[in-house]
């Protein structure tokens, strides 16, 4: 149902996306038809200069649905910008993410519909779960309420301040925004500002954690995450990695303490896979530098009660030269 005012925003950031992006929108809108609850809503496709033929499938998508319109970039700006443009040009009072290259299940939309209507607080933040989807079809459901110690039934969450502690903690899929319902005014707050290459996602929640007040969650794998050798969290090699590091850094210091702790274990996994890299390659300067922010991660990390005493251990050794045999040894590396 299109409206001058919708509750709900769906925006896809398109980059060269011709191989996936009408799966992507046809799941979309078959979620849409689905529904069976009074719902406002609009679809909106920011493309960002691709060079091939998205642009063109967009438009083409675009033309037969009223609630649906492609917003265009005059230049490339990559995707956290892309993000930002969908939060700009968006009318709901709540934006969900779907990227052009993953899916959606059947009950995507009803599920997040009904959770928006039953809440009479208006949550922050609706959260699901997700299915991984590998190239040779094969299926893998993660599980936020089994493995992150949350709710486990529909609703909301008691200590929302916990939840966010897990998403900051979180290296990859936690984090993803596109698992997570937000309310406009919050992304309008904090907005994207991670550099090209850094974890746009994990960005957005280290600014905006401290304001999240109020989550729902949602016991279901509603969304379908596409892997592909050509994602970013796929194609995060080294020096990516440590670029994430250097801007999460400095965004960490302005944290709550205990949010603070939470970080900085994320951190330290990203550095133990840099070293990690670095010691493989035979390259030191990837390798020092993750030593030298190893060392301001460690106290943080020693203070995570949830954080295995081996995995303490490990980012400990990784953080002196003085360990490197060791290391090498325990990754087999010669």
């Amino acid at each position: 149902m299109e409206s001058e005012n919708p509750l709900v925003s769906i925006v896809v950031p398109v980059f060269n996306a011709e191989q996936t992006l009408e799966a992507c929108v046809s799941s979309i809108i078959g979620s849409i038809a689905e529904h069976k609850l009074v719902c406002s809503y609009e679809l909106l496709l920011v493309e960002d200069c691709s060079t091939d033929s998205s642009a063109m499938i967009a438009a083409r998508l675009a033309e037969g649905l009223p609630f649906c319109r492609v917003v265009r970039h005059d230049a490339n700006l990559g995707l956290a910008q892309a993000r930002n443009t969908g939060i700009r040009e968006s009318r709901g009072e709540y934006i969900v993410w779907v990227d052009s290259d993953d899916l959606v299940s059947l009950d995507w939309f009803e599920s997040i519909v009904s959770a928006l209507n039953k809440n009479n607080g208006k949550p922050d933040v609706v959260a699901f779960d997700f299915v991984k989807r590998f190239p040779d079809g094969r299926l893998e459901p993660n599980y936020y309420g089994e493995k992150r110690l949350l709710l486990k039934e529909l609703g909301i969450l008691h200590n929302p301040a916990h939840w966010v502690r897990d998403v900051l903690r979180s290296l990859q899929t936690f984090s993803f925004t596109v698992t997570k319902v937000f309310r406009r005014q919050l992304l309008l707050e904090f907005m994207f500002d991670a550099p090209r290459g850094a974890l746009e996602d994990m960005g957005f929640m280290l600014s905006a954690a401290p304001a999240i007040k109020n989550v729902y969650y949602i016991p279901k794998q509603l969304y379908i995450y596409c892997i592909s050798d050509e994602g970013l969290v796929g194609t995060l090699n080294t020096s990516r990695r440590l670029l994430h590091v250097r801007y999460a850094i400095e965004k960490i210091k302005k944290l709550p303490f205990a949010f603070k702790i939470a970080a900085m274990v994320s951190i330290a996994q990203i550095l133990i896979e840099v070293r990690r890299a670095s010691l493989l390659s035979h390259d030191e300067k990837p390798g020092r530098e993750s030593m030298k922010y190893m060392r301001k991660a460690i106290p943080y990390v020693l203070m995570d009660t949830a954080l295995p005493y081996k995995a303490k251990v490990v980012y400990l050794l990784s953080a002196f030269p003085f360990f490197t045999h060791f290391l090498k040894k325990m990754w087999r590396i010669t």
